[in-house]
């Protein structure tokens, strides 16, 4: 969801940035693991709404309540210097979360709003990976700016690889910024969705 001040094109960039991550998940789960997930819809919205940059969540969730939507994981983009999503529960009911154009831009805005967009349905809890949900993307081009899958902690300002704390495989080998999620992400995704069912969200 596009709040009033960020442009079109910044919303098309998150917008393309998610679906291509979506994509990814569901190409992974259909022929590896068989995840309980029929599918998604993702959709854009523009809205003249202006965030109240000291106050975005309650600020968000007034207008969401005020304009009926119900269910789902809203992302917002927003101008206010932050970024961040619900903890958990987007499985279960509405949740949100928000990614800055005054902080990111081009592709790091993009990897960020997948990061932001899928927090809330991954569970720490239930990941059976050591670590939280930072844990599941990888440092790709170790201590340089800017190099990174987009679960990772923190874009290349240090030089562990996150990826490896949750014990996956598969290595994403970058040159900027991408993107690809990593094999870690697909995993995390398939145990939180297997946790929810199991425990009556579906």
């Amino acid at each position: 969801m596009k709040a009033k001040v960020p442009s079109t094109s910044e919303l098309d960039t998150v917008y393309q940035a998610v679906l291509n991550a979506l994509d990814q998940i569901m190409d992974e789960t259909g022929s590896a693991y068989g995840m309980d997930i029929p599918g998604y819809v993702i959709e854009k919205y523009e809205t003249d709404h202006s965030l109240n940059c000291s106050n975005m969540e309650s600020s968000a969730t007034t207008w969401l309540d005020n304009n009926g939507f119900t269910d789902g994981q809203f992302l917002w983009v927003t101008n206010c210097s932050d970024a961040f999503a619900d903890s958990e529960g987007a499985w279960e009911g509405r949740t949100e979360a928000f990614v800055s154009t005054d902080w990111y831009s081009g592709d790091m805005l993009g990897a960020v709003a997948i990061q932001e967009a899928l927090h809330s349905f991954l569970l720490d809890s239930c990941l059976k990976l050591p670590g939280d949900d930072h844990s599941l993307g990888q440092d790709a081009d170790e201590g340089s700016y800017d190099n990174a899958t987009p679960m990772v902690a923190s874009y290349g300002d240090s030089s562990e690889n996150y990826e490896s704390k949750g014990d996956c495989n598969r290595d994403k080998n970058t040159d900027g910024v991408t993107y690809d999620i990593t094999y870690c992400t697909v995993e995390g995704m398939n145990y939180s969705r297997e946790h929810a069912y199991n425990n009556g969200v579906h």
